[in-house]
């Protein structure tokens, strides 16, 4: 976004980079896209704050910068091409020109994140940190604020070395008990200010405290002032995320834990490892803590949602006779179904199935229109069955030869029973 009150915008550095927007800023320095006249590509140019001009440790500080991130050469590093100084003696570094937003800016524009979402920026953090630890580089700023998620691809760059610890290097920037770093993110050692025991370690705190508060939406020793995060970071426990309303496991909270112990050598020894524990732990499934009621050993006869199965009801058991119910509410129970079996001594009596008999059906043929006073004998019946076999009882065939209907004028034909 063009600032119009900046007077640095549109002139060209060096003869090569014309100043074009601001992009960013900070406590010492400022970010502008700029314009390569001789190339026409685009670039980020980062120069030190007028106030620092005259200031040697902050010039050292800017020059280790761009020395530090040109050497270590990671695709999760920001990468910078070119350190010079203008015509004024400012100076300043060229860098690749990201297009994005930072892990702070999407908090803010998400909330809070899932683990599955976490899982690939945290392992992008963690190679990018594994590579410069084994530079002997210790970050010692890590923040929502210094990691940049490029548009498209999510691919993660971290940003500002300008604070950050070189192993074995003879020139000491920072004096004996200096606070170095932002306070939500300060292992215990840099908010003690013991500047002799930061290394690599406190980069492991600072990737826990990220991950705490990416999935939580709140820092994990947040205070309304630095001296009281500073008490908590150094006194109290780390808090659990599942119980700052983080949809993860027990074993999350674990991880999270040790990659921010006191003391540091209790804590992972490289973020890697961190990482690899978080990935197994994200794998885990675990029983919520809350909301589970055991079963009881027997079902309540008494309880008006008792659920009946089918097979109770086939062997005929009855409902329990309800009970008096207590006057206080009762929450209800969360009961498994299970068969419902009748005892023994209280089933039906079971009987073989009946073999298939021999019905006879007798079909009689409408009487005929006759005058009245005139009755109707021997009226013939024909007889329809079903497949033959020997009739239970009664004479053979099951009916007497010449059987007559009895009828009499004006009633509806009768059909006399089938004697067995």
């Amino acid at each position: 976004m063009r600032e119009a009150g900046d007077p640095r915008l549109g002139t060209v550095l060096n003869g090569t980079y014309r100043l074009e927007a601001v992009i960013g800023s900070g406590g010492m320095g400022t970010v502008y896209l700029a314009h390569h006249v001789h190339l026409g590509t685009e670039c980020a140019v980062k120069s030190l704050v007028p106030q620092f001009m005259s200031n040697v440790e902050a010039v050292k500080r800017f020059q280790r910068e761009a020395l530090i991130s040109s050497q270590l050469g990671h695709p999760n590093i920001v990468r910078v091409t070119d350190f010079n100084y203008d015509a004024d003696g400012s100076p300043f570094m060229v860098m690749e020109y990201l297009r994005g937003e930072t892990l702070r800016t999407r908090m803010m524009r998400l909330g809070p994140l899932s683990l599955p979402q976490l899982l690939p920026m945290a392992r992008q953090l963690c190679d990018g940190l594994d590579a410069a630890h084994a530079r002997g580089v210790v970050h010692r700023d890590l923040k929502p604020e210094n990691l940049f998620l490029c548009e498209r691809s999510d691919q993660l760059k971290i940003l500002d070395f300008g604070v950050s610890k070189v192993r074995d290097n003879k020139t000491q920037l920072t004096k004996p008990l200096s606070m170095i770093g932002t306070p939500y993110y300060m292992s215990p050692e840099q908010a003690t200010g013991n500047i002799a025991e930061v290394d690599a370690l406190s980069d492991v705190w600072a990737v826990g405290a990220i991950l705490f508060e990416v999935l939580t939406g709140r820092g994990a020793f947040a205070a309304d002032n630095p001296v009281a995060v500073f008490y908590k970071i150094v006194n109290e426990p780390f808090p659990s995320a599942s119980g700052h309303g983080a949809a993860v496991s027990r074993t999350v909270d674990r991880v999270l834990a040790k990659a921010c112990s006191r003391p540091a050598s209790a804590r992972y020894a490289t973020t890697g490892e961190l990482f690899q524990d978080l990935a197994r732990a994200a794998l885990i499934v675990e029983t919520p803590r809350v909301g589970v009621v055991p079963m009881p050993a027997q079902p309540l006869a008494s309880d008006a949602t008792r659920l009946i199965t089918p097979l109770a009801l086939q062997a005929g058991r009855p409902f329990g006779a309800a009970q008096d119910r207590p006057s206080r509410a009762v929450e209800p129970k969360t009961e498994l179904l299970r068969p419902i079996t009748t005892p023994p001594e209280t089933r039906a009596p079971t009987r073989p199935a009946p073999e298939p008999q021999t019905r006879l059906i007798r079909v009689t043929t409408p009487a005929p229109v006759t005058p009245p006073g005139k009755d109707i004998s021997n009226e013939a019946t024909s007889l329809a069955h079903a497949p033959a076999r020997p009739a239970p009882t009664g004479k053979p065939g099951g009916f007497e030869e010449n059987e007559k209907t009895d009828l009499k004028i004006g009633a509806s034909p009768a059909v006399r029973p089938v004697e067995e």
